[in-house]
């Protein structure tokens, strides 16, 4: 199923499908053990409900940085690099991005923008110049 991330757009997908969507970008950046990996939650409050998943990848060598309104602090024990902000972009936005440890052929992004309550609309892809781009965009977000 990774290997068909390719340009994937998509309609209305509700919140599970975001998660399941989420986890494949998520274990590919641990599964190639390094790099970067930037995760737009909206608020950061929602790393509450899946703390395993950021635990894993705070103990590995993934540099993780995640996102959103600082509604709280993230669980303490989570070593992430936290980038707390305010804007409606940060607030409507889903995001889950792999640097691929700087092997194109790794990178992966998912990026929706909540259009509904639990309504997402965007897209997958695996094209290494949008993934740089996305992850060049979250400097200016918080």
């Amino acid at each position: 199923m990774v290997t068909e991330l390719a340009d994937n757009y998509f309609e209305s997908y509700d919140k599970q499908r975001m998660i399941m969507a989420s986890r494949i970008v998520e274990f590919r950046a641990w599964n190639v053990g390094g790099g970067e990996l930037h995760a737009g939650f909206q608020q950061l409050s929602k790393l509450d409900h899946q703390p395993e998943v950021y635990r894993n990848l705070a103990s590995s060598t993934v540099d993780t940085h995640v996102y959103g309104e600082l509604d709280r602090e993230p669980l303490p024990e989570l070593e992430l690099t936290v980038h707390g902000g305010d804007s409606e972009e940060l607030r409507r936005h889903w995001w889950v991005a792999s640097d691929g440890n700087g092997d194109d052929e790794e990178k992966v992004v998912l990026l929706a923008q909540e259009r509904g309550p639990n309504q997402f609309y965007g897209f997958w892809t695996d094209r290494p110049t949008v993934v740089d781009d996305v992850i060049a965009r979250t400097e200016f977000l918080a």
